[in-house]
């Protein structure tokens, strides 16, 4: 198998809108802790890059 590289990128939150994900909770009492959960925003805009590689070898 020959060496290859692969590259990937992404902009999450492109629009930058505040927002939170339904699992991101901060004292749930589904987990243990009292009641009245506080919703936890997500990060604004993210970008990411990935990079991938195989050497040839398995």
């Amino acid at each position: 198998m020959p060496f290859w590289l692969g590259i990937a990128f992404g902009i999450d939150n492109l629009l930058d809108r505040t927002y939170a994900e339904h699992l991101n909770l901060a004292g749930s009492a589904d987990f243990g802790y009292p009641a009245d959960p506080v919703r936890i925003n997500e990060p604004g805009r993210t970008t990411w890059l990935k990079l991938t590689w195989n050497m040839g070898t398995r």
